[in-house]
This record gives C-alpha cells, sequence and structure tokens, in this order.
C-alpha cells in the first residue's frame, strides 16, 4: 500500500496539501497488540491514556481514487 500510495500521489501532480496514508478501518491499539502478542508470542504490555482521535484516509479515497490492498490493521500479517 506504501507504493501504491505514493504512485497515485505523483500520478496527480496537481494536487496539494496533505494527505493521510492510514487504512481506513480502525480497530483499538489494544485490539491490534492483543492479535499482534498472540500471534507472534509476544508478552502483552500495559498501555494506558488512549485517544479517541481517528485519522481517517477519506481524502486519498476521494481525491486519489486509491484503493488500500490491507485497508484493516488486524489483517496486515494475514496473506
Amino acid at each position: 500500500d506504501a507504493i501504491g500510495f505514493i504512485c497515485a500521489v505523483v500520478s496527480k501532480p496537481e494536487l496539494s496539501g496533505i494527505f493521510n496514508a492510514v487504512a481506513p478501518l480502525h480497530p483499538t491499539r489494544e485490539q491490534i497488540h492483543r492479535q499482534n502478542s498472540t500471534q507472534f508470542g509476544f508478552e502483552l504490555g500495559v498501555f494506558h491514556g488512549f485517544s479517541e482521535r481517528i485519522v481517517t484516509s477519506k481524502r486519498v479515497a476521494n481525491e486519489l481514487w486509491y484503493e488500500f490492498l490491507k485497508p484493516d490493521p488486524l489483517g496486515f500479517w494475514q496473506s
């Protein structure tokens, strides 16, 4: 997705501004850490003070017409 996103940005030089190249789906950090700890055998850490802020990639979809190959961070490590 990183390479696809870069190619999409370069192909539209008329656009400017900030594009957030983040997966469009937003599981919690706890969900991601729990899954990765189980899958890779890591000890689960303790987390405090999670932000409720969501960074969105809507502009990527709307202006670059880019469709993420891996839209869900919970599926990043699956084929």
